[in-house]
């Protein structure tokens, strides 16, 4: 083991340590929670139910609705605003989202949503004069439409999905239409940097209102309104940000007669994400002692020969070496392969939302980019041949498998805890192995296209940014299939911050076992992650 080697595992150590404290300094012990699933007519909803330990019989109650593609542990800490609050807060799983293994629409994420409020009715458990429904995107929207069923005393909808019809090519993904009559003291934030289609319609629509009316008599008949435009935010960060806690305490402090004082919040620590750094700088000593360094010399060690590396051509070279890159046959292959998506997606059948069109567009530049490196590896190709790839024991994809799955399972484990909800359940579980083969293909052709590894650390940058650069092709052509075909598949680009963050993690990691034990293994481990990526984060369909 080298010296960098071991220096990184004892900061990486020392960071998992330090996130114990660190998780701790944001007190809540004057909170309780209790899960539970909730069987109604159609729907088994599974929710958190937060409440200050001083409230035996809290009066005022908050339903917590999340987005699209989240969950309800991404959006507790709107939920423990609420119950620092003195407010008892609800915090739901929508269909096909975190615990639940039902299948997804937005007609159904509202009917669940409105059986799950008439349960709790039923039940006496709320009161809808002194409820307040609190949504997030699609949940947002859900939460104002809900008001053509229930009654609440206040709405606050941060980032609400679109409710007007919007110009193409978004007019395909405006899931909801404005309700009959508007909720009673409705206060909507929008984030400067929110995808336009949410910014231009609630814009629009608050407008056609008439805009703001906030004064004391407008809460008292119950039409108070407000849209407040958060600067320097995005879509996420609305449910984490101090000025929208203030601002939603002093609303629902208005609309609720409570007494006014000032809103306990304190940013989250993010003690996942020191946690998580340190999992990663462990990864290379871990990656070492359990596959060695096995990777021949051709795979790992040697300068890469122009004549066989798509990235070590210049930018100014002839227009039929650049045909020839790897840069080239992606964006051809990527129009291609948005034009074809529009008639047949193959894996339509693993059933998730928007990730069954990701998976199958893998897959399908995957196998492109295969078979064209197979037909080019005789002679001087201009992708990387097969030759000197190296790393085909069986002892090394065992160990590559090991270190996916122990890494997956880790980084799930560290998510869950404090962000974000991406342990598989059963149904996701089902969906998993069903991914890894078009994962597989999909990770081999990156590695053809990467080509073997250089000497030295500047290399594992070089390499980085080379994959990057094709993931960015490939975002690129599904977005435009987005805007200009009307593809419909909204939540990739969405969650591109995400896939971003996502890629660097699994192309480091990668780059590490590939140096250690050649492509394959490298290949293997990438196409486990993508598998459970994918798996964990799409909706059940």
């Amino acid at each position: 083991m080298k010296r960098w080697e071991i220096i990184s595992t004892v900061v990486g150590l020392s960071l998992l340590l330090a996130a114990v404290p660190l998780s701790l300094s944001q007190d809540f012990s004057v909170l309780n929670s209790q899960e539970a699933a909730h069987r109604t007519t159609k729907c088994t909803v599974h929710s958190t139910n937060f409440v200050h330990t001083s409230d035996s019989a809290p009066g005022y109650t908050a339903v917590i609705m999340h987005g699209l593609s989240a969950n309800r542990k991404l959006i507790e800490p709107v939920a423990r605003w609420m119950a620092v609050a003195h407010l008892r807060a609800y915090v739901i799983d929508l269909p096909g989202h975190g615990d639940s293994d039902e299948s997804f629409s937005f007609e159904r994420a509202e009917q669940c949503a409105a059986e799950f409020l008439a349960t709790l009715t039923t039940r006496g458990e709320i009161d809808p004069a002194r409820t307040v429904l609190i949504g997030h995107s699609t949940g947002a929207g859900i939460a104002i439409r809900l008001t053509n069923r229930f009654d609440a005393a206040a709405t606050i909808a941060i980032s609400p999905a679109p409710l007007t019809p919007q110009p193409p090519p978004f007019d395909a993904a405006t899931p909801y239409t404005l309700p009959n009559r508007l909720p009673a003291n409705l206060l909507v934030f929008i984030a400067s940097l929110d995808p336009y289609p949410i910014r231009r319609s609630a814009k629009e629509w608050i407008a056609r209102l008439g805009g703001t009316r906030d004064t004391d008599g407008d809460f008292a008949a119950r039409r108070a309104l407000r849209l407040t435009d958060v600067p320097r935010a995005n879509h996420t960060s609305l449910l984490v940000d101090k000025d929208v806690a203030r601002e939603t305490a002093d609303w629902l402090q208005r609309a609720l007669n409570l007494e006014r004082h000032t809103p306990y919040f304190r940013t989250p620590p993010f003690a996942f994400a020191v946690a998580l750094l340190g999992l990663f700088l462990t990864f290379p000593a871990a990656s070492t002692l359990i596959l060695g360094r096995t990777a021949t010399a051709a795979d790992s060690t040697s300068p890469l020969p122009d004549s066989a590396a798509p990235f070590a051509t210049p930018v100014a070279s002839s227009l039929g070496r650049l045909a020839g890159s790897a840069y080239m046959l992606w964006a051809v292959a990527s129009v291609i392969i948005a034009l074809l998506l529009q008639l047949w997606v193959p894996l339509r059948p693993v059933r998730l939302f928007s990730g069954d069109y990701l998976a199958s567009f893998l897959l399908l530049i995957g196998l492109i980019t295969i078979a064209t490196t197979f037909k080019r590896a005789s002679g001087a190709p201009p992708l990387p041949s097969l030759q000197g790839w190296g790393g085909f024991s069986s002892r090394s994809l065992l160990a590559s498998v090991l270190l996916a799955f122990a890494f997956f399972l880790a980084a799930s484990w560290l998510l869950s805890w404090q962000l974000t909800d991406v342990w598989l359940n059963s149904a996701r579980w089902l969906r998993f192995p069903w991914l890894l083969l078009p994962m597989f293909i999909y990770a081999l052709a990156e590695e053809f296209a990467l080509g073997p590894p250089r000497s030295g650390k500047a290399d594992v940058f070089r390499r980085l940014g080379r994959a990057l650069t094709l993931r960015l092709i490939l975002l690129t052509a599904m977005t435009a299939a987005l805007l200009l075909l009307n593809s419909n598949q909204i939540l990739i680009p969405l969650l591109a911050h995400f896939m971003l963050l996502f890629s660097i993690c699994q192309r480091l990691g990668a780059d590490a076992i590939r140096r250690r034990a050649g492509g394959m293994a490298a290949a293997v481990f990438s196409a486990i992650l993508a598998a459970w990526y994918i798996a964990a984060v799409f909706p059940l369909l």
